[in-house]
């Protein structure tokens, strides 16, 4: 009897170090089916939105009287589907559950709720009402759900499912597919170069420099303001600047209206990956001036050079100021008055003095190293554990042999 408990707990012992030690990849269901992706809008429209449902099963799956809810972030229950038709997703097939203003493939379609775009969870009930499988985004927290909420999603990228795989926590199953499009080497060496806010006549415009020896090509970059109503100007794919050259933009062409109190501008890829901006906001404006780059800063000018090098002639003190209704930045300090006697400074600006911003890719969540520690940690102990339980047991059930063995050694050294 007591031989068969000891195998017992040690049996349990060993089983329960396995499930701290190695990871647990199973499937959401006893038939494999899973939400698989899903995304809440896209960049332009907030109803373009889906979801994917996966049968990683061997089986056909019938989704008839299942039901498709998101979960609000007040908790409450929200019916995408409320009841699904006679419809059945094969093995290993997949099927799209999308709102009526998504743009791409839709199997079926909801459109009396959508989907929030921070701390929302989506749930997939069977037809007798048991959670399936759920997928939770934001501060949301609620009773069955699958371990740590993923971060609220950016416009127009979809959460994967990794590799099909369930380990019962949203964090580790799932991962963002943000995709950055390819860019110039060397659009991080672009400047810009000078801004016509404030126009005697005519479009606002500003100018972007090549300072390198290689055209650069804009594809993928697009140029935003930050202050008012901000808008952003996508270059087309063909758009190139030649070697030590300029191009300007006006307004009718961008769309971009630089502010009277201050502004700044940024080229950005697709990721919001900032290359290159205008410094801090310019302040007040006055008509007919242009904010140019110079090897020593940014400064006001009269003498608007659009499309050539910036010319220092009759600079004009300016007290910036500093925008409320965004973000805060640092005051500008102010420009001081140089008035040009006989000659005026011509200079291009000095590439070496921008710093672009690195461009970092976007690595897939994983689970949080404390976590991970504490798990094998402890997975670890009980193996130990199960290791010192299986020697006493050994030399317990073997103590005869043992004290057998030992007489006859003190009878040889006597």
């Amino acid at each position: 009897m007591t031989k068969i408990i000891l195998k017992i707990c040690l049996s349990l012992i060993i089983i329960t170090a396995g499930y701290f030690v190695w990871p647990k990849i199973l499937l959401a269901s006893s038939n494999g089916l899973v939400i698989d992706e899903f995304r809440t809008r896209s960049e332009s429209l907030i109803n373009d939105e889906y979801i994917v449902l996966a049968n990683y099963g061997n089986v056909e799956i019938n989704l008839e009287n299942y039901s498709l809810v998101r979960k609000t972030s007040t908790g409450s229950n929200s019916n995408l589907i409320s009841k699904f038709p006679k419809i059945a997703i094969p093995s290993q097939g997949k099927m799209v559950i999308a709102h009526k203003e998504h743009s791409g493939t839709k199997d079926l379609v909801y459109s009396s709720s959508a989907l929030a775009d921070s701390n929302n969870a989506i749930l997939l009930f069977d037809s007798i009402g048991t959670i399936i499988d759920s997928a939770t985004y934001g501060n949301l927290e609620y009773v069955g759900q699958e371990g740590t909420a993923l971060d609220n999603p950016s416009a127009g990228v979809p959460y994967k499912r990794i590799n099909g795989q369930d380990t019962n926590n949203n964090y580790l199953d799932f991962v963002a597919d943000i995709v950055v499009e390819p860019i110039d080497v060397n659009a991080d060496k672009l400047l810009l170069t000078e801004l016509m806010p404030d126009p005697e006549s005519g479009d606002e415009w500003f100018e972007i420099y090549n300072p390198t020896n290689l055209a650069v090509s804009l594809k993928n970059l697009k140029i935003c303001d930050l202050y008012g109503r901000t808008h952003c100007y996508y270059f087309s794919d063909e758009a190139i600047i030649q070697p030590k050259q300029y191009l300007t933009v006006d307004q009718s062409v961008s769309r971009i209206t630089m502010n009277n109190d201050g502004d700044i501008l940024e080229i950005r890829d697709t990721g919001e990956n900032v290359f290159t901006s205008s410094g801090e906001s310019y302040g007040d404006t006055e008509n007919g001036m242009s904010y140019s780059l110079f090897n020593s800063g940014w400064a006001w000018t009269t003498t608007a050079t659009k499309g050539t090098a910036n010319v220092f002639v009759d600079i004009m003190e300016v007290e910036p100021k500093t925008k409320t209704t965004k973000k805060a930045t640092s005051k500008k300090p102010k420009t001081t008055a140089i008035k040009a006697s006989t000659e005026s400074e011509s200079t291009e600006p000095v590439a070496e003095e921008v710093i672009p911003t690195e461009v970092k890719g976007t690595e897939a969540n994983t689970q949080p190293s404390d976590q991970v520690i504490s798990r094998k940690n402890f997975g670890i102990f009980l193996i130990v554990l199960a290791f010192i339980t299986l020697l006493g047991y050994t030399i317990w059930d073997k103590r005869a042999k043992i004290d057998e063995i030992y007489k006859r050694i003190s009878r040889r050294n006597n």
